[in-house]
């Protein structure tokens, strides 16, 4: 429990020097990949990877074909061979592959014929970065591209970030809770849900520091952390997110 709270101290005086100023736009003028690894490795964890997965509706005029030209580029996947076909909704196409930085990309446009007139289209975007050697600079660079793409495709769209982190031992239950909660008051927020199965615990919580909201029945969502160790491994794996974990687990 000592270690756990000079990990805690640690994170504050870390976090102190990178969460935003007030006054600032959270959504636009803030990078929060770097600032969930903080937290991780502020709480013991060493960070190996970046999970960033984003949503939108494409505006009713926009042609599929005209939008995967324009995603393959930006995204740097101008070589990998485009997947078609069909789903219950409609016409799918899919590409992905490794792009020139080593971050895998994925992207999906699903076509919605079931009942909208006329039909309407979504694009599904997500991008895995090992950490590696990858700097903070870089990190944010993808989390602000992928930001700004959403937000020409569509009016409606949301983006997902995800940090995987590694404590090299296994962490009980009670100081999994501990340190959870501790993260999510280091961010402003409260714990407003939890589950706890043999696999994994998940925390779910609330800030108004931070820029995105997920509602959940009766409750607002924007921070999700969770824990998954096996008794066959000797660490713990640690899934951070906002507003809400897309990685598996």
């Amino acid at each position: 429990m000592k270690r756990l709270l000079l990990l805690v101290i640690i994170a504050g005086v870390v976090l102190g020097l990178i969460l935003p100023r007030p006054g600032l736009s959270l959504e636009h003028d803030h990078h929060w990949l770097p600032v969930l690894a903080a937290v991780l490795e502020s709480g013991g964890a060493r960070v190996v990877e970046y999970d960033l997965e984003g949503w939108a509706t494409l505006q009713g005029s926009a042609e599929p074909e005209l939008v995967i030209s324009r995603l393959q580029g930006k995204l740097g996947l101008t070589q990998e061979a485009l997947i078609t076909g069909r789903t219950t909704w409609g016409q799918a196409w899919q590409k992905s592959g490794v792009n020139s930085d080593g971050a895998v990309v994925q992207f999906l446009i699903q076509n919605d014929g079931r009942y909208q007139s006329p039909h309407r289209s979504y694009c599904v975007i997500r991008c895995r970065l090992s950490a590696g050697n990858r700097s903070d600079q870089a990190c944010s660079h993808w989390e602000q591209r992928l930001r700004g793409i959403l937000q020409q495709l569509g009016r409606d769209h949301r983006l997902y970030l995800t940090v995987r982190g590694v404590i090299p031992r296994q962490v009980g239950r009670q100081a999994e809770q501990a340190l959870g909660r501790s993260l999510f008051h280091l961010l402003g927020g409260r714990v407003t849900g939890s589950q706890d199965t043999e696999q994994y615990q998940s925390l779910t919580g609330y800030s108004p520091l931070l820029p995105d909201v997920v509602n959940t029945g009766n409750s607002e969502v924007n921070i999700n952390i969770a824990f998954v160790g096996r008794k066959d491994v000797s660490g713990t794996q640690i899934y951070f997110g906002v507003p809400v974990i897309t990685a598996e687990y």
